[in-house]
């Protein structure tokens, strides 16, 4: 990767997440982060509480936040 030009070693111009940054906070602040996936319910209620989660995009953290109030500890 090229730094000077933000470009990677195939001529690919990089993407600056940063700009979108407002986008997606708009995006996420559209759902309600109080009602979990039906998954999260059925797992805060068969899994292991002594097993960590890890949850891999994870959106608005709406999963991650209920399994860590039910005791669950959560790597998102």
């Amino acid at each position: 990767m090229d730094k000077a030009n933000g470009s990677t070693s195939n001529g690919d111009a990089m993407k600056n997440v940063s700009n979108e940054s407002s986008y997606w906070n708009d995006f996420y602040a559209k759902f309600d982060i109080g009602v979990p996936s039906q998954f999260c319910v059925m797992l805060a209620t068969e899994a292991d509480k002594k097993m960590p989660v890890v949850e891999f995009g994870c959106g608005n953290g709406r999963d991650s936040i209920y399994l860590a109030r039910h005791g669950f500890t959560v790597f998102a």
